[in-house]
């Protein structure tokens, strides 16, 4: 019997479960970061993991929460980038709503405009 924590073979499997499973490769478990998720993926009972090797479960704990900081700092990211979008989005409505009056104003200051009337041409004049 092995003490506790010293079985290379569990390690290994352990180890190479939790690349698996931060790589998004994993094929038997959930694909979560998690105690049950890594020793299911490595095929041992979770209580390998959480016993025998301490030191890989506070491993597996820690990156468990460096997953969940990272994932609210992209949701905090992705709110602040939808308000700057509504902001954005907002501005272009009023800018297009501003040139589409000044268009319009340009095209009545044209159409009240004395319109230059041609006199008779010389081959009018001629005629008479």
């Amino acid at each position: 019997m092995t003490r506790r924590g010293e079985d290379p073979v569990e390690r290994d499997l352990l180890v190479t479960a939790l690349i698996r499973t931060l790589r998004g490769e994993t094929s038997v478990s959930s694909g979560r970061v998690s105690s049950k998720a890594i020793a299911s993926e490595a095929g041992l009972p979770r209580t390998s993991l959480t016993h025998k090797h301490r030191d890989l479960n506070e491993l597996v704990r820690l990156v468990k929460e460096l997953d969940k900081k990272a994932r609210n700092n992209q949701s905090e990211e992705v709110n602040s980038l939808r308000t700057q979008n509504a902001e954005l989005q907002a501005l272009v409505d009023t800018l297009a709503a501003q040139v589409t009056l000044a268009s319009m104003r340009l095209r009545d200051s044209t159409s009240h405009r004395p319109k230059l009337v041609a006199g008779p041409s010389h081959d009018e004049e001629s005629r008479w």
